[in-house]
């Protein structure tokens, strides 16, 4: 048995896995602006240019403006599963016991 086949199996899927990360809708994490904004002055040849940095004030004001709508959602979803438990209330103590529980004591 030869184990480099069994190796090469596991480094290609890796690989394919880490190019699907990179490929996926953005190569940038969500909250990461700071990446964002490395990436639009890498490729924006003017790096004086009042629209650079218009579009990185833009650009930092969204990804700000997104991690408060994340983490007021978070807040509402974790308020809403307190509402619903609290909702769930137990059934109320039956406490009319029978006749033959009442008195009737047998020697």
């Amino acid at each position: 048995m030869d184990p480099e086949v069994i190796l090469k199996r596991f480094t290609q899927e890796e690989s394919k896995e880490q190019d699907e990360d990179k490929a996926g809708p953005s190569a940038l994490k969500e909250s990461d602006w700071r990446q964002m904004d490395r990436l639009i002055r890498s490729t924006v040849k003017d790096k004086g240019a009042k629209e650079l940095k218009q579009l990185s004030l833009s650009l930092h004001q969204l990804q700000v403006q997104n991690e408060l709508l994340y983490h007021e959602n978070d807040g509402l979803r974790e308020a809403l599963t307190t509402k619903e438990k609290h909702k769930k209330r137990g059934k109320p103590l039956d406490l009319q016991q029978r006749e033959e529980y009442h008195g009737g004591a047998v020697f």
